[in-house]
């Protein structure tokens, strides 16, 4: 079997866990990975390869003469939230970037147009957009209502729906400001929001 294969048939099992049990593991149905997997450590000539009463795998390979012991320890049990019961994986290669993103740039972009503006990608899943074109912050709150309709919507791909949904910090430019203040107070206004329900804007002041 190759990697993808034995990772799939890995995930195929309910090992669902249970919070209010008391037993160990938590649900008997998780022994039954743990019986999978040292049938395979067995056919991968780990001899001394168990699994005990409380479903503890053991299993070791010897290594390079007086090099230190390593010993990799995993969790075979899955969230409580979430049924593991007739799980179907499957591979899907994807090899056209993050299509999410580049469909909020594309959005952003009709703006930095509009407003006499600048976007760029701030680092990870944040960017930054920077508006001039904006006569008072009325004109602002109905490009940030926009935005934040706009921004929750749903991508497709591959023919599946990816939901999307966006939290917005905004600062207002003061004389003196400088450039990182201006990003310092934006990213404390998205923190905020991210603390308050996501999905909507915050204008911060100071």
């Amino acid at each position: 079997m190759t990697v993808t294969e034995r990772l799939l048939h890995y995930v195929s099992f309910d090992t669902q866990s249970d919070e209010s049990s008391e037993t160990c593991p938590s649900t008997a149905k998780q022994k039954l990975l743990g019986e999978a997997l040292v049938e395979e450590m067995r056919a991968l000539g780990i001899a001394d390869a168990r699994i005990d009463a409380d479903g503890y795998v053991y299993g070791s390979v010897p290594g390079t003469p007086g090099a230190p012991a390593i010993g990799l320890i995993a969790h075979m049990d899955t969230s409580p939230d979430c049924s593991g019961k007739g799980i179907k994986p499957r591979i899907v290669e994807y090899t056209g970037g993050d299509i999410a993103l580049k469909s909020i740039g594309y959005i952003l972009r009709e703006y930095e147009k509009k407003y006499d503006g600048v976007v760029g990608r701030y680092g990870g899943d944040e960017f930054v957009l920077l508006l001039t074109g904006l006569d008072d912050e009325a004109e602002l709150r109905g490009v940030l209502d926009e935005l934040v309709l706009r921004l929750q919507t749903n991508v497709q791909s591959g023919g599946q729906s990816i939901p999307v949904q966006c939290s917005i910090g905004v600062s207002i430019f003061r004389p003196g400001m400088t450039l990182s203040q201006l990003i310092a107070d934006a990213d404390e206004a998205l923190y905020y929001v991210k603390q308050n329900g996501k999905g909507y804007y915050h204008i911060q002041r100071k």
